[in-house]
């Protein structure tokens, strides 16, 4: 049965599962926007330091301390960035633990496999996404301590434009969380468990 009308996004679902995420989902896009809003106070603030029309900012002073930053940039946005979301997001990870790894990841005992599954991914996908988002707006902070330690406005720049990406590429995805949750089975309100979808590597 699919879920209720009033969550037409979450079709195929358990009613309950289609209201919790829901609710999540709207959640996440809040939590989402106020990332957003932070993104924009700091290039502000940085825009403020650095006069868009002032020549002399934008020079890119080689020091250490100005490529120690860029580095630990690029380091978050292609390295740690991809790894958390690779490993929180992923499905066939939650397919395939046991009870004991999904207790350990807050699922009550006695909640029915396709239930518990979904609410485990659920929790997974905000932590997952939070997290990203918080470690994509700390590349604007490091631009604007870039530039408070008085490096050039380049590289203030290209780590707020790179915060900017990130934010906007990774924001909450309905249809994902939806396929997400697809993947790992429903439960029909009669009770009945229905299967989980094959996954891709899955043992």
């Amino acid at each position: 049965m699919a879920g209720h009308a009033s969550n037409p996004g979450w079709t195929g679902l358990h009613p309950l599962v289609a209201e919790v995420a829901s609710q999540q989902f709207a959640t996440l896009r809040r939590i989402h926007v106020v990332f957003l809003l932070l993104l924009v106070v700091l290039a502000a603030v940085v825009i403020w330091l650095s006069p868009p029309f002032e020549r002399a900012s934008l020079g890119l002073p080689p020091g250490p301390g100005e490529y120690l930053l860029l580095l630990a940039g690029l380091l978050v946005a292609l390295v740690v960035i991809p790894l958390l979301r690779l490993r929180l997001l992923d499905t066939g990870r939650v397919a395939r633990a046991g009870e004991r790894q999904l207790a350990g990841w807050g699922l009550p005992r006695g909640v029915p496999a396709p239930l518990g599954r979904q609410a485990v991914y659920l929790s997974r996908y905000t932590a997952g996404s939070v997290m990203s988002w918080a470690l994509a707006v700390s590349l604007a902070l490091y631009g604007l301590v870039a530039r408070l330690l008085g490096s050039g406005a380049l590289l203030a720049a290209l780590l707020l434009a790179t915060a900017a990406f990130l934010l906007v590429w990774l924001g909450p995805d309905r249809k994902r969380i939806a396929r997400g949750l697809g993947r790992l089975g429903t439960l029909t309100p009669e009770g009945n468990d229905v299967n989980m979808q094959s996954l891709s590597g899955e043992r």
